[in-house]
């Protein structure tokens, strides 16, 4: 069911401590990531995710992952996290943080990016592209297209700023940016929790997203539409095999 096509597999080390830092478009990343590369992985993981009752709470604690509480620091996190690479194994996180919501790479947390540039072990770029047809956040289904999987070799911190240096490596991987979205039986109205006002004039009350339009701009059209290139590639319709 799950498909991925794999580049540059030779970057990322076969065994020892490596950090695999890559894009977020879909909750399905963890799993992309997992298929794509063949080590277990040991995912970052939001907190909330251990708290939420049913079956995800059981797949979460399932899965190799340690809790992560965001927008804060989280000391208990760190450990967790050094304690694992202290065993040679691979620690893989998402640095923008939280999923896109429309479908772009939205650039490494400048807070936290500098400790990964400290860690003195491998940081391994990957750009999952193809994540944000999976199941864009607004959207109420999945789908399951074949995943690329672009590996990088490890980013070479230097004088910039470290997430500086991370949006260097995973933007030069990625096909393109922002992604497209497979809008085939998705009811546009849900677009409204991403896209929440018209990306032309900022209305927030005129703007009706399963139109793809504007009560204010009746003409919104690709020249308007040049401001909000995420919304452009949508308005361009469709991702398909």
């Amino acid at each position: 069911v799950l498909r991925a096509r794999v580049t540059g597999l030779h970057h990322l080390p076969r065994r020892g401590p490596v950090v695999i830092v890559a894009n977020h478009t879909t909750y399905a990343d963890p799993v992309w990531l997992a298929l794509a590369v063949p080590r277990v992985v040991w995912m970052a993981t939001t907190a909330e995710a251990y708290r939420t009752p049913g079956a995800f709470r059981w797949l979460v604690r399932l899965w190799p992952t340690f809790p992560v509480r965001r927008y804060r620091s989280d000391p208990s996190a760190a450990r967790a996290m050094l304690g694992l690479l202290g065993g040679g194994e691979a620690d893989g996180l998402f640095g923008e943080r939280e999923r896109s919501g429309l479908g772009c790479y939205q650039g490494a947390d400048p807070a936290s990016a500098p400790a990964l540039a400290r860690l003195r072990v491998p940081v391994v770029p990957v750009a999952l592209q193809g994540g944000y047809a999976t199941g864009p956040r607004w959207a109420a289904t999945m789908r399951f297209p074949t995943l690329h999987a672009r590996i990088g070799p490890p980013i070479a911190f230097g004088g910039a700023p470290a997430a500086e240096e991370i949006d260097r490596a995973i933007r030069a991987l990625l096909a393109e940016d922002p992604q497209r979205v497979w809008l085939e039986r998705e009811p546009l109205e849900r677009l409204g929790a991403a896209v929440w006002r018209c990306p032309a004039c900022g209305d927030e009350r005129g703007w009706r997203p399963a139109a793809l339009r504007c009560e204010d701009c009746p003409d919104l059209g690709s020249e308007k539409c040049d401001d909000c290139p995420t919304l452009q590639a949508i308005m361009d319709d469709t991702v398909t095999e």
